[in-house]
């Protein structure tokens, strides 16, 4: 049973790109909730089913059903609770869990609907996670960053695509063209105040960059004329972003 348990739940439950002072009340945590509900609810077997996970006080709360009332004897819950701390720890996709503070809570109960056994795992006491204050170095981010690039390059409008995406510093650079191959200082330098108010607006205020700016990575944008000459970088931060 255990194992048809984690291979639903980690197998399915990662990657969505959000801060609050519970990420619980983020929109992007009810949406992830949504789709994981969307596979459990869906996985039901004659012994085992899911009905609808919580978040509650930076927990992530999965409820789980066996179809029996006898209870588990220690020695099974411990096999469980290892079981549980093995299929987080080993599945690097869930690395982001210890770095936006998300605890998971597992809740069995048996059929007739009491409550027989539950764990509350941190992520971040995995021993593989987190051993870098550089988010560059997580295998998540570099998986990240290998999917872009192979979209690469991506047409933003008719003047400008990004050509390359990497990481380094906890921080996003972007290779950006400009599909000239001439600019006027003047222009350069108006170019370059009209992009970074952009970047700013954006990075701020989208929703989808606030995961990001939660595990603290900056964005920076490096532009470049169509014949490969740099012109200028803009860059945003969590610090620039007000009421954060």
């Amino acid at each position: 049973m255990k194992k048809f348990i984690f291979a639903i739940l980690f197998t399915n439950l990662f990657f969505g790109f959000a801060f609050g002072r519970d990420t619980c009340d983020e929109q992007y945590m009810r949406e992830w909730i949504d789709r994981l509900d969307s596979i459990n609810l869906n996985a039901r077997t004659r012994d085992f089913w899911f009905s609808k996970s919580e978040c509650q006080n930076n927990t992530m709360i999965l409820n789980g059903h066996i179809n029996t009332n006898q209870t588990p004897s220690q020695r099974e819950k411990d096999e469980f609770d290892r079981y549980a701390k093995n299929s987080i720890c080993s599945n690097y996709t869930l690395e982001m869990l210890a770095d936006i503070g998300l605890y998971i809570k597992n809740n069995t109960y048996n059929k007739n609907g009491n409550l027989i056994h539950s764990i509350t795992i941190n992520p971040k006491d995995c021993p593989n996670f987190a051993n870098s204050t550089n988010i560059c170095d997580r295998k998540y981010t570099i998986n990240e960053v290998n999917k872009l690039n192979a979209r690469m390059p991506m047409v933003l409008d008719e003047y400008t695509a990004i050509t390359r995406v990497f990481c380094a510093n906890n921080t996003y650079i972007y290779n950006v063209m400009i599909n000239v191959n001439y600019l006027s200082n003047s222009e350069i330098s108006a170019l370059k105040n009209e992009y970074q108010q952009i970047m700013l607006n954006s990075y701020c205020t989208n929703p989808n960059v606030r995961l990001l700016r939660k595990v603290g990575m900056s964005a920076k944008y490096d532009h470049y004329l169509q014949n490969g000459t740099f012109l200028f970088s803009t860059h945003a931060s969590p610090s620039n972003c007000l009421n954060f």
